[in-house]
Order: structure tokens, then C-alpha cells, then sequence
């Protein structure tokens, strides 16, 4: 009988211990709901949900380039007759109202994500809306991918190159360095090309200048060839973490990719942290696995 209860009371343990965790993580998923906010009409914000402002209008540009030319010269036109501002937005990671102007006009890029491979060239030609993630599962089929992007795959390709992010490649340049050219329109409703070599100034204020200087519309990114490679990790004492990297991902040129992380919970804050990196393996490249994977900010 003593052994009865001993096992009862064992397993009651069991099931409470796994409760506790189970109810946490039900409790964060049904807060999680209730968080989401319905953005009333007439308004927009960001990313953040944090900068909930009041426009004058909200249009979804057209996915064909005949088309899209079309209507954004009548949107400037229109603008400009009614003294109206034109934000451009994509994915709208670039928080802080720097994608909405208040009662003005914005622009959703988003549809506007067409692309096409120079297989012999490694360039991608793809439209400001398209989302880097939609990169990526596109050059999948070619056995190439990103040269530079940033960590997160759910940016689009405009608002990157608008805050010319930087990626986690090691020791490379930010996105900047991979963009060979791109068409934009600007406030007369010109579509002009900029590159290095054709109107550089304006090829080097756009880049980085968050849509001040026009609507970016279809870019020429460098591409590479696709590797496998293998993450790996160290945690660490922040004061041992120059001697590390230099140790583990300067001195390794099999290293990819590398980014740093610090502990940042209530517990040992900043006492720890983690050096993360990807090194370069032979081996079958892995299948692209499910959207939003390689999240890891435009």
C-alpha cells in the first residue's frame, strides 16, 4: 500500500511540475491575442505598434512596372497639387514614424516584389517589396543566395537599402556594398538609374537616406553561392570577449557568419554572454526550411 502511494504521489509531483511551464506558456500565447490592436480607419502605424498616426491615405502599389511608374507620377502629381507629404513603407521596421508623415500620403510597397537571376552574372533584379525572405526562397532553386543582408529575412529589400543596413557576414561592409544599381523615381515623376557610375550622388543619398530622396523601385543586388555551414556557439565572460573572437572567428576562415549576444535577463545581467557563429562545412546544403526561419532588424 505505502508502495501505492509512493507512486501516486510521484506522479502527482510529475504533472504539477509540467503544469507550471505549460500554464506560463498558455498564459504569454493568450496575452500574445490580446495584444494585437485593430488599427482604426484612416490611421496606420508601424512595426512597433507604437506610433499609431492619422493619414490621408493609404495606396497598394500595382506588382507590374509599367504599371507601378504610372500611378506613382499621378500620386506625386496629386500630392503635390494638395500639399501633401508621401511616406514609403514595406515591411516597417524602420520604427519611429520614419514610414508615416501624419495626414499624408502613404505608399505600400510590399506588392511590388517581382525578380529576376543574371545566372551568369549573379545578379538579382528585384523589386523594393519584396521581402528578403522572398530572396532567399527564390535563389534556393539557383543554389545561390544573399551576398549581405541584414539578420532578420522579414525586411524588405527597399527599406534595407533605405537605412543601408548592415548584415552579420563577417568582417564585410553593410548592404550598401552588394547593390550595383537601382531605378528611382523622383519627386518630378522622373525614373532615373543610379549606380556608381550614373548619377553617383544620387546613388549615395538614397542608399541609407530613408525615401527622402525618392521612391526606390527595382534594385540590382550581387548574389553568392549557396554553402552549407554549421553553427556552433561559446558562452562566455564578457571581459574574455575580444580574446575569444579573435581566437575563434578572426584567426577562422571557415567562419560565415557571426554574431554577439550579452544576458540581458533580471539574473547575471551582462555578466554573460555568447559568441555565435556559422562555420563553412562539406556537406549536403540543407533545404530552406519554413518562412521567417532565419530571423535573427528595416
Amino acid at each position: 500500500m505505502k508502495k501505492k502511494h509512493f507512486w501516486i504521489i510521484g506522479l502527482l509531483t510529475i504533472i504539477i511540475f509540467l503544469s507550471i511551464p505549460t500554464f506560463h506558456i498558455l498564459k504569454i500565447k493568450w496575452n500574445e491575442k490580446n495584444l494585437i490592436i485593430d488599427i482604426p480607419k484612416g490611421f496606420t502605424d508601424d512595426a512597433s505598434q507604437l506610433n499609431l498616426t492619422k493619414v490621408d491615405t493609404i495606396i497598394q502599389v500595382p506588382t507590374d512596372k509599367k504599371e507601378i511608374e504610372i500611378q506613382l507620377k499621378y500620386v506625386l502629381k496629386y500630392a503635390k497639387e494638395n500639399n501633401l507629404k508621401i511616406s514609403i513603407a514595406g515591411a516597417k521596421h524602420s520604427m519611429g514614424g520614419h514610414t508615416i508623415y501624419p495626414n499624408g500620403i502613404l505608399l505600400n510597397m510590399l506588392p511590388y516584389n517581382q525578380m529576376e537571376l543574371d545566372t551568369t552574372n549573379n545578379i538579382l533584379t528585384i523589386g523594393s517589396g519584396a521581402l528578403w525572405e522572398d530572396a532567399l526562397n527564390y535563389l534556393e532553386k539557383y543554389g545561390k543566395s544573399i551576398a549581405i543582408m541584414q539578420a532578420f529575412s522579414s525586411f524588405s529589400i527597399g527599406g534595407s537599402i533605405s537605412v543601408n543596413g548592415h548584415g552579420w557576414q563577417k568582417n564585410l561592409p553593410p548592404i550598401a556594398a552588394t547593390v550595383v544599381s537601382f531605378t528611382l523615381m523622383k519627386a518630378n515623376g522622373e525614373v532615373v538609374n543610379c549606380s556608381r557610375q550614373e548619377n553617383h550622388e544620387l546613388f549615395k543619398l538614397v542608399i541609407g537616406g530613408y525615401g527622402l530622396f525618392g521612391v526606390i523601385l527595382d534594385v540590382k543586388l550581387k548574389v553568392v553561392e549557396n554553402e552549407a555551414l554549421q553553427y556552433k556557439y561559446i558562452r562566455l565572460n564578457p571581459d574574455n570577449y575580444v580574446n575569444h573572437y579573435k581566437k575563434y572567428i578572426s584567426q577562422n576562415p571557415n567562419v560565415n557568419l557571426v554574431f554577439g549576444r550579452l544576458r540581458i535577463s533580471d539574473k547575471h545581467f551582462l555578466e554573460e554572454a555568447t559568441l555565435n557563429f556559422f562555420e563553412k562545412v562539406n556537406g549536403t546544403i540543407p533545404t530552406l526550411q519554413t518562412k521567417k526561419t532565419l530571423k535573427c532588424k528595416d
